[in-house]
């Protein structure tokens, strides 16, 4: 919904990752971290990102099990890196160890100009497109690849 994105990008503009239980790495990808329960830890933002945590809460009374809820960026204007490295990210393979973890990517923002593949073991390529969503199995072996050659350098995905 346009209310959720609004709040996403004022999160952006407003607060670094750490600042919201989140990270980012040196390679221009940054995560926001909103509502987690994981491994015995609870935590919450719902005061800053309402709309998430209502969403959140929709998802779960029709029978999901959240773990999470954070907002991704490919290409942060965050990271203090020269403009280059914002401009093609790569995230190594990777995999959840826990069978079956099921994440629902959700793309908010697509700046033009760029493109976002994720690459999942043996499945098709899928690429991020700006408001569509896509569920995949984080426990499969999976890498992402993030190109911008326009003006702008962000991908943000919930």
């Amino acid at each position: 919904s346009d209310d959720l994105l609004t709040e996403q990008l004022d999160i952006i503009r407003t607060y670094s990752a750490t600042k919201v239980n989140g990270y980012c790495k040196d390679n221009g990808w940054c995560e926001y971290v909103f509502l987690m329960f994981e491994y015995c830890q609870f935590l919450t933002e719902c005061g800053k990102v309402p709309q998430t945590c209502k969403a959140a809460k929709k998802m779960e009374e029709n029978g999901l099990r959240i773990l999470r809820a954070s907002l991704s960026l490919a290409g942060s204007p965050e990271v203090d890196v020269d403009d280059e490295h914002r401009r093609k990210v790569y995230i190594q393979p990777h995999a959840s160890p826990e069978i079956g973890r099921m994440r629902l990517s959700c793309t908010l923002l697509v700046s033009a100009q760029t493109s976002s593949t994720l690459r999942l073991e043996g499945e098709r390529p899928r690429v991020y497109r700006q408001g569509k969503c896509f569920w995949f199995d984080e426990s499969m072996t999976h890498e992402m690849d993030f190109e911008a050659t326009g003006p702008d350098t962000l991908r943000a995905t919930l």
